[in-house]
């Protein structure tokens, strides 16, 4: 029994000293680090987004199956490929983007913003669910951004053909649009990566019918 006894005592006074070296002053996290009421005002975010990535999924993609389906049959089989391509460089920019985001937020925070991390992936969850190329690919002013020969070819071959191609669906493309420009604002929803004063209006036409076509393969 003293013996037990011993191992206890050992056992707390082991403890105790661990719990002593956890609360000084070197493993105190600095104030910067340590955010929670700047945190905070990321919640409504959080739920906003939440609703919308839900609307998105739930209401506005499935009532455009139908444009989706058509989309896809519009795309000439030799034209697939170049299609995945740019599917291909719009996800690897989601990834790259998300993972630099990811990695600034740790060394930032150490984790101890959730709700400002949770807002983060809940931005790029929704890019995933419809394309926004101009935001990951496009737009020139984003920061590590360097766009090549590769990408500016793609996206003037495949508006040189399916800009025109698809206009004789352009009324339920724009009831599509305004379905999700609707539900952003109902959300207070803010586009990442947009810089408005720079995006033209054949910025967003171009854009739009590369997204439609990323989607349509989806």
């Amino acid at each position: 029994m003293k013996k037990i006894l011993l191992i206890i005592l050992l056992l707390l006074k082991g403890l105790n000293a661990f719990s002593q070296e956890c609360e000084s002053e070197s493993f105190v996290l600095d104030e910067k680090h340590h955010t929670p009421n700047i945190d905070s005002i990321f919640k409504l975010d959080v739920e906003m987004r939440i609703e919308f990535y839900a609307d998105l999924n739930n209401r506005i993609i499935p009532k455009y199956f139908g444009l989706k389906k058509t989309i896809l049959q519009e795309i000439d089989k030799d034209d697939f490929k170049m299609i995945f391509t740019l599917k291909s460089i719009y996800e690897s920019q989601i990834n790259s983007y998300s993972e630099e985001m990811n990695n600034t937020h740790q060394d930032l925070f150490f984790n101890t913003a959730p709700y400002s991390k949770l807002n983060l992936l809940l931005v790029f969850e929704t890019l995933k669910t419809f394309p926004d190329t101009y935001a990951m690919i496009f737009n020139s002013t984003v920061l590590n951004r360097n766009m090549n020969n590769e990408d500016e070819v793609i996206k003037r071959n495949l508006n040189s053909k399916y800009f025109d191609k698809l206009k004789k669906y352009s009324d339920c493309i724009e009831d599509l649009y305004i379905d999700i420009q609707e539900s952003k604002q109902k959300y207070k929803i803010i586009d990442i990566m947009q810089n408005t004063g720079q995006k033209t209006e054949k910025d967003k036409k171009d854009c739009d019918t590369l997204d439609l076509l990323i989607w349509a393969i989806q």
